[in-house]
């Protein structure tokens, strides 16, 4: 909550929600964890759900 001093809320929760992406992605380059399909389907989820948060804030501004 402190960060929204410094960033809107609409950053704050695109950020929240790449959030279980990037930490998946830590652990397949450091933890050699497996990627299936069904991991890469969710990732593709998360990252398009962003891209629509990001368009539909900056047709809104």
């Amino acid at each position: 909550m402190a960060c929204l001093k410094y960033i809107s809320p609409v950053t704050a929760g695109l950020v929240v929600c790449l959030e279980p992406t990037s930490a998946y992605v830590f652990g397949i380059m450091f933890m050699n964890l497996k990627l299936g399909w069904i991991e890469c389907l969710g990732i593709a989820m998360v990252i398009s759900q962003v891209f629509i948060l990001s368009i539909r804030s900056k047709k809104r501004s």
